[in-house]
């Protein structure tokens, strides 16, 4: 919830949560919690959280038939007669091998993805598709909600393993600030403002490349085994953003 106010500063529209780390702050249905967008806010900014369900997306991790999923999907959403439902997977596409299946039609794009498409096109399909974006312009976000304070969970192929919270390197000599803000706002000055040309931009390219990888959960969820690297790709961005200067 503290994240809420930097997320709209940002630019962020909405986040996408696990509904078990979701809590209604008024009284809802089980399929509402699930499948319509809510509004989170801590202090006075706002954003809008679009929650996920755990359930199918365990199953899209391993694989499923998309005649099994249009069933599912229309048993969870039966009762949703008042508002339109949005069902809305998540998975991390690098742990689930459904979705590295090199052979097409055993994947998740030909086994399952091609077929929706499909059913869709010849109108024999009784949901459709939607990007979260439209989703939003059309029906807009309703009911409020906030994030729970449980451990959060990351998808590998042990669907649902438990993250306690962020790990801390055992000689936490660097600051918490620095974790996350060190180049984010210095990247502005860089070559465009400063005439520095096509290899200046190559330097905010790779500086940009760094931080990202610091981002990755894998150095939060290793314990204190990986959460140098986070550190050093950090200090290496500073490193390449202040060789512009």
């Amino acid at each position: 919830m503290e994240m809420i106010p930097a997320l709209v500063k940002f630019g962020y529209r909405y986040v996408v949560c696990d509904v078990d780390h979701m809590e209604s702050l008024e009284p809802m249905r089980w399929e509402k919690l699930r499948y319509r967008p809510h509004i989170a806010r801590h202090g006075d900014a706002e954003i809008i959280v679009v929650p996920r369900d755990r359930e199918l997306s365990n199953a899209q991790l391993s694989g499923f038939d998309p005649g099994w999923f249009a069933y599912e999907v229309g048993e969870r959403t039966k009762h949703c007669t008042d508002f339109p439902a949005l069902v809305t997977t998540f998975t991390d596409g690098e742990n689930g091998g459904w979705f590295r299946n090199m052979t097409e039609s055993a994947g998740f794009w030909g086994w399952f993805y091609k077929p929706m498409l499909d059913w869709q096109r010849s109108g024999t399909l009784a949901l459709s598709q939607i990007s979260i974006n439209e989703y939003l312009d059309k029906f807009g976000a309703e009911a409020r909600s906030r994030s729970t304070r449980a451990p959060g969970t990351r998808g590998t192929t042990t669907a649902g393993a438990s993250c306690s919270g962020p790990a801390r390197a055992p000689e936490d000599r660097h600051r918490g600030a620095e974790e996350g803000e060190p180049a984010l706002p210095r990247a502005s000055l860089g070559p465009r403002e400063k005439g520095g040309g096509p290899e200046g931009h190559h330097v905010l390219d790779r500086a940009y490349w760094h931080i990202l990888r610091a981002e990755t959960s894998c150095n939060f969820f290793w314990g204190t085994r990986w959460i140098h690297r986070s550190f050093e790709d950090l200090e290496e961005a500073e490193r390449l953003i202040d060789s512009l200067n």
